[in-house]
């Protein structure tokens, strides 16, 4: 076994696959994956509510645009990280005190490759994973779909 394997514990998808609301933190018109993400989910029906997370917008695709997780009207379920690396980590510490159980995490930077600081970033990341209980996607992904086939 290897050092991840010994620590992780195996956590059911529903989290992931079965949000009752989502938030894509890092929502933004100038970019091709916010973009999608919100026009995907408003097209396949996704049932429950889809937030924008972005201080710099009060509202994006006639939707508003929340400066923070803590300004929305309920707590997001599943969170769809369009963040900076640099940020992951301090979102998802932010985002579970508030209800999270799952995210989606698009960022790279967190294991793959050579560089010392992204292989502590990747362990950083599945610490918190493992204290805190929340699910995630990723890094460096490009999301999941639960698709509703009644």
């Amino acid at each position: 076994m290897t050092e991840a394997t010994e620590r992780t514990t195996i956590r059911p998808a529903a989290n992931l696959l079965h949000a009752k609301s989502l938030a894509i933190v890092g929502a933004s018109p100038k970019g091709n994956w916010p973009n999608l993400l919100f026009h995907s989910l408003k097209e396949a029906e996704f049932p429950g509510n889809v937030f924008l997370i972005n201080p710099n917008y009060e509202e994006i695709w006639g939707a508003p645009c929340y400066p923070s997780l803590e300004a929305l009207p309920e707590p997001a379920d599943h969170l769809l990280m369009l963040v900076p690396t640099r940020a992951v980590i301090s979102t998802l510490k932010q985002a579970v005190p508030l209800g999270a159980k799952a995210a989606t995490i698009y960022s790279a930077g967190f294991g793959e490759g050579t560089d010392p600081t992204s292989h502590e970033r990747g362990r950083e990341l599945a610490e918190f994973c493992e204290e805190s209980g929340i699910v995630c996607c990723g890094p460096n992904c490009m999301g999941a779909a639960s698709v509703n086939s009644a």
